[in-house]
């Protein structure tokens, strides 16, 4: 299949963690009737060498995509096995919502990368950006000289911000227009290359990001079209000048285009203008990512030493992504966002984090999750990175705590339409991603001791 159409190929399902599943009665509902829900599991350990020759009872060795890889720096050398396990994993479309907020946050980063290995401007996590408007025109070509104000960016622009705020936005409280900023600076291509550059399993499962997002998805977005962006980096002498760093562009990356026999949602949707259309959602010129392809970009982040592309972030760049990604409201730089508990408190945007810490026991302060969830058009997902990262001195507590990475999407829209916001996110899909995040760490973590 080409790349960037139809679903991508469907991974072997695996008895053993199906069962484990099936045991659980309170995915019982869901998993006797999974086409209905789309329902999808991909469960992935990470197994130092010890663990991954033979030295256990083969109960976790099932082989993954990608077995054991050999990374070799200036002073060690590492060895780690990725086993991968998956029920229904990529047997159908969905919709992916936030979960693709990850994509832009990467090649964002990777953007100013480019940006700096090229000679065109050296903007810092803190160097303040300012954005044309995506619609308005804006008088300012790429020739004119820029504004010499410190005070404020050129007229027409957004208020300043920050990479940094805008990537800490996007992960711990989801917001959509901090992605649309890290959209509009990684561009589609950038995008469609890095998440299809040659990593664990080439060719990639084909990510395609498409569009920004909005709270009220329900209108239109012309994705290809990229406003400029201007940057505190100085001109001339003079440090706190404004220069435009990213030009007007349209991108149009036709090639991603789905098929709409494949990916279409729903009996029914509602269209922007209000009205019922009794037919489903055409998602072929929306996002798409696989659960393989988002769990894959956890990885590269998680385990560089699993990323064999050329477009790797840079330390600081990959560690500060990963913190952010872990991190709570809480950590937020925004007080609207770190005070408001009742809005948004811990456990928000984390389907998986409750039932993590069900199995471990305590407060939660024993395991960290990083991750990038998404919910939208009756689809629920996670993408997440789970570690045990304190037991104390107890080596009984500690054994066999490898980290594993779990990604899971479902869909619960028991009426068909699509975009009338009329789903059983609070009845079944949260409650469900909750029972399945304590069932896989309760077998990854404890049944293997006994």
């Amino acid at each position: 299949m080409a790349a960037g159409r139809g679903a991508p190929a469907a991974l072997p399902d695996d008895t053993e963690l199906l069962a484990i599943l099936r045991a659980d009665p309170r995915l019982a509902s869901v998993l006797e009737d999974p086409e209905r829900y789309r329902l999808q599991v991909l469960l992935t350990e990470v197994a130092p060498a010890s663990d991954g020759d033979g030295d256990d009872d083969g109960a976790h060795s099932a082989p993954c995509e990608a077995t054991t890889t050999t990374t070799t720096t200036r002073t060690t050398t590492t060895r780690a096995t990725l086993r991968r396990r998956a029920y229904r994993a990529d047997a159908e479309y969905f919709y992916p919502a936030s979960a693709v907020k990850i994509y832009g946050a990467v090649v964002a980063l990777f953007q100013l990368q480019l940006m700096a290995s090229q000679g065109v401007a050296v903007v810092e996590l803190d160097t303040p950006l300012a954005f044309e408007s995506r619609t308005a025109p804006v008088a300012a070509s790429n020739d004119a000289p820029p504004p010499k104000s410190a005070a404020a960016p050129p007229l027409g622009c957004s208020a300043p911000t920050t990479m940094r705020r805008e990537i800490s936005a996007l992960f711990h409280v989801s917001d959509n227009e901090a992605f649309n900023r890290c959209y509009d600076v990684a561009g589609r291509t950038l995008m469609w290359e890095w998440a299809n550059s040659e990593s664990l399993n080439p060719p990639f499962r084909g990510p395609r990001i498409l569009h920004r997002l909005f709270s009220e998805a329900k209108g239109t977005d012309d994705g290809g079209s990229f406003p400029g962006v201007w940057a505190r980096v100085g001109r001339d002498g003079d440090e706190d000048a404004w220069r435009r760093v990213l030009c007007r562009r349209h991108d149009v990356c036709g090639h991603l285009v789905g098929d709409a026999k494949r990916e279409s949602v729903g009996k029914a949707h509602v269209a922007a203008d209000g009205t019922v259309v009794d037919e489903p959602l055409d998602c072929s010129a929306r996002n798409r990512a696989s659960l393989a392809s988002l769990q894959d970009t956890l990885i590269r982040l998680t385990r560089p030493e699993f990323d064999e592309s050329n477009f790797k972030l840079t330390e600081t760049h990959r560690r500060f992504v990963l913190a952010a990604a872990a991190g709570s409201p809480r950590d937020s730089p925004d007080p609207s966002a770190r005070d408001d508990a009742a809005t948004f408190p811990n456990n928000y945007n984390k389907f998986f984090v409750d039932g993590v810490t069900r199995a471990v026991g305590g407060d939660g302060s024993r395991v960290r999750i990083t991750n990038k969830c998404g919910q939208a058009f009756g689809f629920s997902v996670d993408n997440a990175f789970v570690e045990w990262i304190g037991g104390g001195e107890d080596e009984d507590e500690n054994r066999n705590k490898n980290p594993f990475y779990l990604a899971a999407a479902i869909e619960t829209n028991a009426n068909g339409v699509v975009n009338d916001d009329v789903y059983e996110y609070a009845d079944v899909a949260e409650p469900f991603m909750d029972a399945l995040a304590e069932t896989v760490a309760r077998w990854v973590w404890r049944e293997r001791e006994k």
